[in-house]
């Protein structure tokens, strides 16, 4: 092999190592950027996730937030009522108390005015007569109040009415042996009642309306 030959072989020699060296340089500028975009990409999608994961705590911690906040609130509003409810209670039985006492001390005046009275101002007291209440009275008064199981008797006769007669008119027209004081303490047993019955529906009114207050 003269010169010639080996100065060949070497250029031919430096070209091979030349190209070998592009070739290295591709693949490693190749390799790069895939090792740079496959790392890009996993920090993209490290802060996609800690950036959604943010936003879930975030949501999580407003919904908290509301959540206690809806039952604070929840929670003084049912104190509130509650209150209003225990205060229209203790008012109805209060209510109920004076009732009762009020009649308690009708029933123990009711012989004051139903044994004696004064036949003219300023004459001394005299036994009051008896006063004749018929069946037929107690049985108009029973159905005025709604007392259940009672007729009403017939007509004892009247402008315009047809007379009563026989077993009908007897019965109607026969002595009760109801007292004035008897139909007293009735009263005062049903005025009780109608007043407590009164007070009751006012109380469910005012809370109804919200009128109460606590």
């Amino acid at each position: 092999m003269n010169l010639s030959d080996i100065s060949t072989a070497w250029g031919a020699a430096r070209v091979l190592s030349t190209g070998k060296l592009i070739i290295y340089a591709i693949a490693i500028a190749v390799m790069a950027a895939i090792i740079g975009g496959a790392g890009g990409a996993w920090l993209g999608y490290d802060y996609g996730h800690s950036k959604g994961k943010a936003e879930v705590e975030t949501l999580k911690t407003r919904h908290a937030t509301a959540l206690a906040q809806a039952h604070d609130t929840a929670r003084r509003e049912y104190q509130v009522e509650t209150e209003r409810g225990n205060k229209a209670e203790r008012a109805l039985v209060a209510a109920k108390q004076q009732f009762a006492a009020e009649r308690k001390s009708l029933l123990r005046r009711i012989n004051d005015v139903t044994t004696v009275y004064q036949p003219a101002p300023g004459a001394v007291p005299v036994a009051l007569p008896r006063a004749v209440f018929t069946a037929g009275f107690v049985q108009f008064y029973n159905a005025a109040i709604g007392v259940p199981g009672n007729q009403t008797p017939a007509a004892a006769g009247g402008a315009g009415d047809t007379p009563a007669t026989g077993a009908t008119a007897d019965a109607g027209l026969l002595d009760s042996g109801i007292s004035q004081a008897d139909i007293l303490a009735h009263v005062a047993d049903y005025g009780e009642r109608c007043q407590g019955l009164a007070a009751q529906v006012n109380g469910l009114l005012d809370l109804h309306e919200g009128k109460g207050s606590p």
